[in-house]
């Protein structure tokens, strides 16, 4: 679906420079399928979830179909964990509910059985991921400031990170153990290029605002700051997928491209392993 993309930016670019008339007919429909993974496993016990689906055409407007059938594992080399299709859930896989990452260990997930073009021959998919340390979080502190005319409250940590390894991380926050950064785009990407190895005190991390009626802090709530350790290609997947849905600039803008993904045999998605740290603490209006 990516190269419907270049297609058009290559159309309009070309008309734009050239100030050409003739037009560009440009095929939109009849896009080969390809299977779209989303997935993960942590250190979290708890029931873990790879999600199959199948692209759709450019105009196709209904949500995207899940897969059925597949057979899907994640395996650590020596322990395999076989994920079964919730019945509730079309393309939701799960495991059991005790299964755990390990730090250190490089998972791999596999899905087999599946035809998702319809020509009668079952295609094989793999992914791997490593499962990297996380530094605990020695404590957290919440700000409450007034800028650009909102009601903000800012996040700060203390954590001392590992000199040893160039590390990534994924920040989220929960409200009274509610998830808050629910989507992509309020999720917080960091590294350590320049405090590898250091202690890190009352550091911003995320901030909320009043702008977000979920984002509102309030006498005695409880904030948790999670912060996983993730992989240098995960954060860079992450940053494409939010050029996407962020879009462009069409003149300074990167060049067009597919974004990334781990999984093989042409299909789209991630699939990554993280460890995962937590803190919290509850809030107090001064």
């Amino acid at each position: 679906m990516k190269n419907i993309t270049i297609a058009v930016y290559a159309a309009l670019m070309l008309s734009i420079f050239n100030s050409c008339t003739e037009d560009y007919p440009i095929d939109l429909s009849g896009v080969e399928p390809m299977l779209v993974v989303s997935g993960s496993i942590s250190t979290d016990t708890m029931t873990h979830t790879v999600i199959l689906t199948k692209s759709q055409d450019y105009f196709e407007n209904k949500p995207f179909e899940g897969i059925s059938s597949a057979t899907v594992t994640i395996s650590d080399g020596s322990k395999e964990f076989i994920l079964l299709e919730d019945p509730n859930k079309k393309g939701y896989y799960r495991t059991a509910k005790n299964v755990f990452g390990e730090v250190g260990k490089t998972y791999t997930l596999s899905i087999s059985n599946v035809d998702i073009n319809k020509d009668g021959v079952y295609e094989t998919y793999t992914a791997s991921s490593k499962l990297n340390f996380v530094p605990s979080i020695d404590s957290i502190e919440i700000e409450k400031t007034r800028r650009f005319s909102q009601t903000q409250w800012v996040i700060k940590m203390t954590t001392t990170d590992p000199g040893d390894t160039r590390d990534f991380y994924l920040l989220k926050i929960l409200k009274n153990n509610v998830l808050i950064s629910d989507s992509l785009e309020e999720w917080g990407i960091s590294d350590d290029e320049f405090f590898n190895g250091k202690t890190l005190k009352s550091y911003p991390t995320m901030t909320l605002s009043d702008q977000k009626k979920d984002e509102i802090v309030n006498d005695k709530d409880i904030i948790t700051l999670e912060m996983s350790a993730v992989t240098k290609d995960y954060v860079y997947y992450i940053n494409e997928v939010m050029e996407e849905i962020r879009g462009r600039n069409p003149l300074f803008g990167s060049t067009p491209a597919n974004v990334r993904t781990n999984i093989s045999n042409g299909a789209q998605g991630y699939f990554a392993a993280y460890a995962i740290t937590r803190k919290s603490t509850v809030y107090h209006e001064k």
